[in-house]
């Protein structure tokens, strides 16, 4: 199912769905240029439970992947697939960054 819906998707392109083999986990597809071979290939990957955990959502693992840029997301309304990049897609479930805390007065660069 993951291959068909990232066919002909641009590298960079990925979806999260539940593993059919590991309960309860989450995988991710994803379509990964491979530079020396000159294809382009969807891939699979597990996210392993001590990827994700209480101080890690799923949203903040995925934000550090830069490989990942864009959700291919499922569209109930339209019943239909969409591109949506991660950040617009996910941005609002990271971790909020505690801002650097000022040293008399002044924030350090």
């Amino acid at each position: 199912m993951s291959i068909k819906v990232l066919h002909d998707q641009p590298p960079g392109t990925f979806l999260i769905r539940f593993s059919q083999t590991s309960a309860g986990q989450f995988a991710l597809a994803y379509v990964e240029y491979d530079a020396r071979t000159g294809m382009v290939n969807t891939k699979h990957s597990l996210v392993k439970s001590e990827d994700i955990s209480s101080n890690k959502k799923l949203p903040d693992f995925l934000r550090e992947k830069s490989h990942l840029l864009t959700l291919r997301k499922y569209d109930f309304v339209n019943n239909a697939f969409e591109n949506v990049g991660k950040d617009t897609a996910l941005g609002h479930f990271y971790t909020k960054r505690k801002s650097p805390v000022p040293q008399n007065g002044y924030v350090g660069m």
